[in-house]
């Protein structure tokens, strides 16, 4: 009979999930954020672990101000959290993360499709947490119809959807504002 790698607490041989080091219980599993438990083959005990310590120090502090289809931040705090609904302005899961630590971030449109003259669009959001070296990529909302323009009887012109380009610009807006109070405690 195995362990969790990260409590100790004993697994038997059908139970607890994957990961690179060996297995970790459900309740370990669940305090991890869900992202990065979607690729639990690729982590070591030592990353579990750090990736719980971190989700402890921030997702007690989180309550969205924004949100844009499963993306939502915290202007207040500088955080952002990933997850398809909300309960009491808090995610369901444990994917919330500090925008300090990001050394990538990127929201943009993808697979335009046209529908009766009209463009669709999925939104995906894609970023680096350096601490934990976590990639996330993900579709945070489908089928966005944006604003189009027929240019001739064979083409149109589309341009990014109206809310998103607002919640871009919050988004743009707190981590600004973040840089700056980092800035200021520094000198």
């Amino acid at each position: 009979m195995a362990n969790c790698c990260v409590c100790e607490k004993p697994l038997s041989m059908l139970s607890g999930v994957n990961i690179y080091s060996g297995k970790i219980c459900k309740e370990c599993a669940a305090k991890a954020p869900s992202v990065a438990m979607a690729h639990s083959s690729n982590w070591s005990s030592y990353s579990i672990e750090a990736m719980i310590q971190y989700e402890n120090e921030v997702f007690d502090q989180f309550d969205a101000t924004a949100s844009y289809g499963e993306l939502h931040i915290d202007t207040v705090h500088g955080l952002f959290a990933i997850s398809k609904k909300l309960k009491d302005d808090k995610p369901i899961t444990r994917d919330v993360f500090s925008a300090l630590d990001l050394s990538e971030v990127a929201l943009y449109c993808k697979s335009p499709r046209v529908d009766n003259h009209v463009v669709y669009v999925d939104v995906e959001f894609m970023c680096r947490i350096e601490p934990l070296s976590l990639n996330i990529k993900q579709v945070i909302k489908h089928k966005v119809r944006c604003e189009t323009k027929r240019v001739d009887s064979a083409h149109v012109e589309w341009q990014t959807p109206g809310d998103l380009q607002i919640f871009i610009e919050m988004f743009n807006t707190m981590l600004s504002g973040l840089w700056q109070r980092m800035n200021m405690m520094l000198f």
